[in-house]
């Protein structure tokens, strides 16, 4: 059985600011990935695949040093989420449903980040990312950390 919980945490201006560009990051990584896909499908008739677009990542660190802010499991993750849009896109058109084209993510329109991992990246009493919990995390249970932000009301962390 899966469980999420909530963590309110707070951060510093300096951590915000952080965060925000990582965030900002990782929603220009969706777009590009989002449109490779579709400039390969108009172009070649080609379905690009999850580990085709994984495979564009180094490519784009080479040209983007900001990428390498950014954890590569969290880069990573955003190919799994155009993967999952793609799919969920085609069985809804499969079932005759309306289907809803992936869409491009607009400026502060993209507000949270997965680290796969607990620990790698995201700690909550580690030197990557300080925070104060207003409750305790069983270190015991976690399996992935997804990190979620709701810009400018509050910063959320749940696994």
């Amino acid at each position: 059985m899966l469980k999420a919980f909530k963590y309110r945490i707070s951060l510093t201006k300096g951590q915000q600011r952080v965060l925000d560009q990582q965030l900002e990051t990782c929603r220009w990584v969706y777009n590009q990935t989002l449109a490779m896909r579709k400039q390969a499908w108009h172009e070649r008739q080609e379905s690009l695949r999850l580990y085709d677009t994984i495979k564009l990542l180094p490519v784009w660190k080479a040209a983007r040093p900001d990428l390498k802010r950014v954890h590569s499991q969290v880069l990573q993750n955003i190919h799994v989420r155009v993967d999952l849009a793609f799919k969920a896109f085609f069985r809804r058109l499969k079932a005759g449903e309306d289907p809803g084209y992936p869409r491009f993510k607009q400026f502060g329109r993209y507000d949270s980040m997965t680290y796969p991992q607990y620990g790698n990246g995201v700690r909550l009493h580690g030197s990557t990312l300080i925070v104060r919990t207003h409750r305790e995390c069983s270190k015991t249970t976690v399996w992935r950390k997804a990190l979620r932000m709701r810009r400018g009301i509050n910063l959320y962390s749940s696994r």
